[in-house]
């Protein structure tokens, strides 16, 4: 009876390790140069066996760093790109450069191989687990497995600040801001050929800020959900789901010169009324969000009352 348990035990965790390593997605990152200390020419070549179809795409490419379709890549390592004042405390550092490899098909026995400048180094998926990356080429060169991206919006505008939560029922909601340029903004931004003589195209006002939502569910993100009007002044955002499933969405938006904590709920798909939480003449900003065992909606920010900041909170009810 003990070696039929011990069989069954066996068939389990083979059929477990198999259902693991069906046909999936899957993102590699390939690091290069880890410990160089110059830029170095790590030019080369990928292939890529028994994992379908795969693209690639840079990690920290500058310049003329590329990778092309077919695996040829361009590869150099370089300074970190950093802001003047803090590039003189990091003197001559060297960050590696490299690039993620998306496959669609990927099994435990997909191949990856890597030939550089520098040495060629193979890796197999079944040897890269989640938070369990591998050292190549005596440790010049690192890979480890990464989630497999998936691209929410693809505007000429901004969207950062995102926020994120779960519901219940294992929906996600996401929430955002927008950044709408100004109509020439591109011609703005570029350093002009001699001075102006007249400073007013730079007086021109952008488009401002907008607060949008956006649902996952069934495996499938929905279309994005306007919270607020466009052209405010919005700071940052948080969300949360209450025990009715109902989505909460916080900001912080400047109205008449003050930043108070703003919430809007999404019922279905319909945005409700705007609340105003805040309303002191100090700003308040920062919000984040989350749901008590009761299903109740607390949000906490950080707020100034007479040049003095404190953590401030307040909860649906």
């Amino acid at each position: 009876m003990r070696s039929i348990r011990k069989s069954l035990m066996l068939f389990s965790f083979t059929l477990f390790a198999a259902t693991l390593w069906a046909q999936n997605p899957e993102s590699f990152r390939v690091l290069l140069g880890v410990n160089d200390a110059a830029s170095t020419r790590w030019d080369g070549t990928l292939a890529v066996k028994d994992a379908g179809r795969y693209t690639a795409e840079g990690w920290r490419f500058e310049g003329t760093d590329s990778i092309d379709d077919n695996g040829l890549f361009h590869i150099s390592t370089h300074p970190p790109r950093l802001f003047q004042s803090v590039a003189a405390l990091v003197g001559g550092a060297i960050v590696a450069n490299g690039f993620i490899i998306n496959a669609d098909s990927v099994t435990e026995n997909s191949e990856f191989t890597v030939t550089t400048a520098q040495g060629d180094f193979t890796f197999r998926a079944g040897d890269i687990g989640y938070g369990n990356g591998v050292y190549k080429l005596g440790g010049r060169a690192y890979v480890d497995r990464v989630s497999d991206p998936t691209r929410l919006t693809d505007t000429k505008e901004e969207e950062d600040y995102p926020s994120i939560t779960s519901a219940a029922n294992g929906d996600i909601w996401l929430a955002y801001v927008q950044f709408h340029h100004s109509k020439d903004y591109e011609k703005l931004r570029m350093s002009p050929p001699e001075v102006p003589k007249d400073f007013k195209q730079y007086q021109e006002p952008t488009g401002g800020d907008q607060i949008w939502a956006r649902k996952y569910s069934g495996g499938t993100w929905g279309e994005p959900i306007a919270i607020t009007k466009p052209g405010g002044d919005l700071y940052r955002t948080a969300i949360a789901v209450d025990g009715n499933g109902r989505s909460w969405v916080f900001w912080s938006e400047n109205r008449g010169g003050n930043f108070d904590i703003f919430a809007r709920s999404i019922d279905g798909s319909e945005p409700k009324e705007v609340v105003q939480i805040s309303k002191e003449s100090g700003a308040d900003i920062d919000p984040v969000a989350a749901t008590d065992s009761s299903g109740k909606v607390w949000v906490a920010w950080q707020g100034w009352r007479e040049g003095v900041a404190a953590i401030y909170a307040a909860h649906q009810d």
